[in-house]
C-alpha cells in the first residue's frame, strides 16, 4: 500500500487516541513528518510534559509504532516534542 505523509499522520493521530487518555492529548505534528531513505516514517508528536505520566505515554507510543508496523505493513518512529508543563498556580 502507498502512504504519503498526510496519510500517516492521520493513521498515527487515530492510533494514540485510541490508547491512555494521557497518550489520545499527543498531537502530531502533521507538515513535518517525513519519510528517510530507509523507509521509515519519523513523526514528530507534540505531548506536554507531565512527569507522573511519562513512562505510559512512551508506553503508547511504543505499541502504535508496533500496531502499525503489524497491521499496516509502516514502519513509523514517533519522535516527542516535548512541551514544558505548567502548573495550573504558574499562569493563573
Amino acid at each position: 500500500m502507498n502512504f504519503d505523509a498526510a496519510r500517516v499522520a492521520k493513521m498515527v493521530q487515530t492510533a494514540l487516541r485510541g490508547r491512555n487518555a494521557h497518550a489520545a492529548r499527543a498531537r502530531v505534528i502533521a507538515d513535518e513528518v517525513t519519510r528517510h531513505p530507509d523507509g521509515m516514517w519519523y513523526v514528530p508528536v507534540s505531548v506536554m510534559r507531565d512527569t507522573e505520566h511519562m513512562a505510559l505515554i512512551y508506553q503508547a507510543f511504543s505499541e502504535v509504532e508496533d500496531a502499525l508496523e503489524e497491521r499496516e505493513n509502516l514502519d513509523v518512529l514517533l519522535v516527542p516534542r516535548i512541551i514544558p508543563f505548567q502548573k495550573w498556580e504558574d499562569v493563573a
